[in-house]
């Protein structure tokens, strides 16, 4: 089994604002990435069936249709996708959702900037760890 050379994100994310900034900041990754966009919970189910299979999955938390939470439960208890890391970033520092995604078995929570500068040096870190320093699953 071999890494990509351009890891596959699969990005949920309802709002068009923090979309469009997700995107830019993870453009400006050192390493060029693959990045697939769902704007909510059942679209990212959808594309996952479909045979999409990320090297991360970087997901927001309050969605419509189906929330992160949803989501997630749904990745772990799929033998096909349980293996994905799973990344919520979302704006709630709500203790109760903490929880409920760790539990649920997010890899991690980062909660997400307001502003622009800070959204995208998160995204600079979230990059560099991922994808420069830490060792993803080996695609199947």
């Amino acid at each position: 089994m071999i890494q990509r050379e351009e890891p596959i994100v699969l990005v949920v994310e309802d709002n068009a604002d923090d979309e469009a900034m997700t995107l830019r900041g993870l453009r400006r990754s050192p390493r060029p990435l693959q990045i697939r966009v769902a704007r909510d919970g059942e679209e990212a189910l959808a594309l996952l069936e479909e045979g999409l299979n990320p090297d991360l999955v970087l997901m927001d938390l309050k969605m419509p249709r189906k929330d992160g939470i949803e989501v997630l439960a749904c990745i772990r208890e799929n033998p096909l996708t349980r293996h994905i890391p799973v990344v919520i970033f979302s704006s709630s520092d709500e203790t109760y959702d903490i929880v409920r995604c760790y539990e649920r078995g997010a890899n991690t929570y980062i909660r997400k900037p307001v502003e622009f500068v800070p959204f995208i040096d998160c995204l600079e870190l979230f990059t560099k760890y991922w994808f420069e320093s830490s060792a993803l699953p080996q695609t199947l």
